[in-house]
């Protein structure tokens, strides 16, 4: 039996082997102390007849070999032969078999662009056309362009010029390029809606659902992977997490491994259904991603760090922590910046197992890690550039790395990943010149983003932590004093009048509206909460009595910030129905995952996420990043009795 590498991405054999294995309820997360597998290997040849053999080990930071050793040799005498102008030895070549693979393929672009630009070959028409159709994207596309172009006007002799590109990549702008990737998808509101209210009712919902999701016309494979990830995400905040796995997982195929958050909806269900080896390559699929959003990453590599953490992989926790750290302004940056900053043994980590860190203080240098080779190895041209290193075809793995680098800038965790392989492949002209560029990056993503503080003044004070209240008012309203719902919630804190008298004479505060009609009441009060104080004050106390109705409920001494949030957002008898149909949900941060509609889970890690931030710029404790980065349930009276306490 002959093994082959699929053809296309290098995740798609691991993609393959993975699902079943997931189905299976197999490991796939190497023995405690072990180094993790390199996801784009060949799988070994059973018999061991070396046709597609498993490529070299990677364990110390080497590089991966795509190729076996006998596609190897093939090509290194194919590109000596038509450099050399030997047709009788191309033709030779060209009846072997070696190319014919899958894992022969990765090359086959670079051999024909190199007899197609070669001295001794007449390219046709028909040639030049089917190459550009198939690899427009490769660096050979503009000189093959060009050559095409002068055939069909009938030059001779093609005066051919190498288009201006990248040559220098320290001069690529990163701020050109940085576009999140959910802002360049085209979405359909209406379309998303129904698929989820669908999704919200059970494994039926759900297919029907995704038997919708199938008919919709012109949809792209990229926008349908998307919202498997999200109609997983739905599943999984109703418990079933087989369900969600299945989808995500479908999801993750769908979009040949490219998108980021089916793979981490998967992730999370196969935590939750005990099978951590799993949840490890999925989020180290997601993290990995070309199509994934900051937060999507930095949340998967977060968990990816969790499993690692479980299997006593210290140095594979750390490294997957600061990449976590990296987007340093996002929920899951914040919580592992935290734990880098309080763990003490992160000194005794050994250099080989740290991923370098872009922050604040600039970049890194650090040794090549697994980590950072399968990051690279990801990336759409990953295998190509390690199939051109091994074969020692420096100068068309140099071109590929400039082009690569261009799409690698979006994320420095990618870019810098890149950086090091390329200084390891001995290309060390550009590795100083991709050093240069990240050494100035324009650090936008590092910087505080919530925009200057306002001076807020509520009716007798803060009352909880003035960051928190900071926090809802500003994912409420953004600080609009005006702001007013469909809901009918009006205010810097987004509350409804009916709330607004009922929580004033649950706290005994003076009637300051009139009674009257309803009409004229509701009239009144909307006019009410528009005042900054007024609002700031009612807002405060409803969260106090949501606190304490959550308290009683439960019979416990206090409430959770977390279930005080979500309560906050949705309600609270719609969280309470939710939780009565949820299991073994102990883990406080699969709990926010778990919430039950995206607006939820979003609402409540942007108001953690903001609280954290506007502690660090007001100097007052934030009690909740401390207990979450513990793996702790944050607790409500925290944020209450540590109103005036220093961070």
């Amino acid at each position: 039996m002959r093994w082959i590498l699929p053809c296309g991405s290098p995740a798609v054999w691991r993609g393959a082997v993975l699902g079943a294995a997931i189905l299976a309820g197999n490991t796939v997360f190497p023995a405690q102390g072990q180094a993790l597998p390199f996801p784009s290997h060949v799988p070994e040849h059973p018999d061991g007849e070396g046709h597609d053999a498993p490529p070299s080990s990677i364990a110390g930071g080497s590089l991966p070999h795509p190729l076996s050793a006998p596609v190897a040799r093939h090509y290194k005498a194919l590109f000596a032969a038509v450099r050399a102008g030997d047709i009788a030895r191309i033709g030779e070549l060209a009846h072997g078999s070696e190319t014919k693979s899958a894992a022969g393929q990765l090359l086959l672009p670079d051999y024909l662009a190199e007899c197609y630009l070669s001295i001794y070959f007449h390219p046709s028409e028909a040639q030049l056309t089917d190459w550009l159709r198939r690899y427009s994207a490769l660096p050979d596309a503009p000189l093959l362009r060009q050559k095409l172009e002068e055939l069909r006007k009938g030059a001779s002799a093609p005066n051919m010029t190498v288009s201006p590109g990248y040559w220098d990549v320290a001069d690529i702008q990163h701020s050109d390029r940085a576009v999140p990737f959910s802002q360049t998808l085209t979405r359909n509101g209406l379309l998303e809606r129904d698929l989820l209210d669908k999704a919200s009712s059970g494994e039926k919902g759900v297919h029907k659902a995704l038997v919708q999701l199938r008919t919709v016309p012109g949809m792209s494979s990229t926008y349908a992977a998307q919202l498997h990830g999200e109609i997983a995400m739905q599943a999984l905040s109703q418990g079933d997490t087989r369900t969600a796995l299945r989808v995500g997982s479908a999801g993750l195929e769908k979009g040949e491994h490219r998108v980021g958050l089916p793979a981490y909806a998967a992730g999370l269900a196969a935590w939750r259904e005990g099978q951590l080896d799993a949840a490890y390559s999925l989020f180290e699929t997601a993290a990995n991603a070309e199509q994934t959003d900051g937060d999507i990453q930095a949340a998967a590599s977060f968990w990816a760090g969790r499993v690692a953490e479980r299997h006593g992989n210290a140095a594979l926790y750390h490294t997957w922590l600061r990449r976590a750290s990296v987007q340093s302004e996002s929920f899951y940056g914040l919580l592992a910046g935290r734990l880098l900053h309080s763990d003490k043994s992160q000194a005794a980590v050994a250099a080989s197992g740290v991923l370098s860190t872009i922050g604040r203080a600039g970049v890194k240098q650090a040794t090549l890690s697994e980590v950072d080779i399968n990051v690279v190895a990801a990336m759409g041209e990953g295998a190509h550039l390690f199939a051109l290193i091994q074969i020692g075809e420096q100068g068309r793995a140099e071109m590929l790395a400039r082009q690569m680098w261009q799409d690698a800038l979006m994320d420095p965790v990618r870019a810098h990943s890149l950086q090091l392989v390329v200084r390891k492949a001995g290309m060390r002209a550009l590795a100083d010149q991709m050093q240069q560029a990240l050494a100035r990056l324009d650090h936008k993503g590092f910087k505080d983003v919530l925009g200057p503080l306002p001076d807020l003044h509520p009716h007798h004070g803060f009352r909880l932590s003035s960051a928190l209240v900071y926090a809802v008012a500003r994912m409420e309203s953004n600080f609009d004093a005006a702001a007013s719902s469909a809901a009918g919630a009006y205010g810097m804190m987004q509350v409804r009048p009916t709330t607004a008298s009922f929580v004033s004479e649950q706290y005994h505060l003076p009637q300051t509206v009139a009674a009257a009609s309803s009409d004229d009441f509701n009239q009144a009060m909307q006019q009410r909460l528009r005042e900054p104080g007024y609002n700031l004050e009612v807002g405060q106390l409803y969260m106090l009595y949501l606190a304490r109705s959550l308290a009683q409920s439960e019979q416990r001494d206090g409430a959770s910030l977390l279930k005080v949030l979500a309560s906050y957002n949705a309600g609270p008898q719609a969280i309470i129905r939710w939780e009565s149909g949820q299991k073994d949900l102990q883990d406080p941060l699969m709990f926010i995952e778990c919430l039950p509609s995206a607006e939820t889970r979003q609402y409540v890690r942007n108001v953690l996420t903001n609280d954290w931030v506007y502690g660090r710029r007001l100097h007052v404790a934030t009690p909740s990043l401390v207990s979450l980065a513990d793996g702790q349930w944050p607790s409500f009276q925290e944020e209450e009795q540590g109103r005036d306490s220093p961070s």
